[in-house]
């Protein structure tokens, strides 16, 4: 009977060792779940040979849709929003920068998986030193 138990706790380590192992095992630990949400990045910095240090103002769209208003920004700046991936998406993004001299440059973007997907930039003198430049994106 004695020897009976010891074959018993062999074939019970050995279906415990069996059922540990999986053939797709690489080692890496448990796969992430994916990302239901689409993250874009909104990206306002100086731009040209007078680059901007500050925006003056900044307006962009935020999850729920409502404007947001930012005052005297340092650049670069940068801010993320996120939206489901059934949600249509609407995305807007405006930068206002004063020069400290004659001439001020702004470029602002909207970048979605590392990839920029809109990009404007603007670099100009008028009696003020302003220069204001916008993005308005749909993504149905």
């Amino acid at each position: 009977m004695h020897v009976f138990s010891n074959h018993r706790y062999i074939v019970l380590l050995a279906l415990l060792g069996l059922a540990g192992c999986d053939s797709s095992d690489t080692g890496e630990g448990p796969i992430p779940p994916s990302n239901p949400f689409d993250v874009y990045e909104l990206r306002v910095s100086g731009f040209g040979v007078y680059p901007a240090n500050e925006a003056i103002m900044i307006d962009y769209l935020d999850e729920e849709g409502v404007v947001q208003r930012l005052l005297q920004e340092p650049l670069p700046w940068v801010q993320t929003v996120s939206f489901s991936d059934d949600e249509m998406v609407e995305l807007y993004l405006q930068a206002r920068v004063q020069a400290p001299g004659r001439v001020a440059g702004v470029e602002i973007a909207v970048i979605f998986d590392g990839k920029i997907i809109e990009s404007r930039h603007e670099e100009g003198s008028n009696s003020t030193n302003i220069v204001t430049n916008d993005i308005e994106i749909t993504i149905p």
